[in-house]
């Protein structure tokens, strides 16, 4: 959406647009980007925990 904002409106990049950000490729990043975002709070609860266990390794 910010970058449909950010674009001079002309004929030529807004089917472009369209063509390259389609709904389903759009969902799949957000869902992938929310995911990432579970699996780092998960990670940040992980070392809160076990952190004598694991001295450190984030991996």
């Amino acid at each position: 959406m910010y970058l449909i904002t950010t674009l001079p409106p002309s004929q030529t990049e807004q089917p472009l647009i369209n063509r390259v950000l389609p709904k389903e490729l759009i969902l799949r990043s957000a869902a992938r980007f929310i995911r990432s975002l579970l699996y780092a709070y998960i990670r940040a609860v992980q070392a809160k925990f076990f952190v004598p266990l694991k001295s450190g390794s984030l991996a």
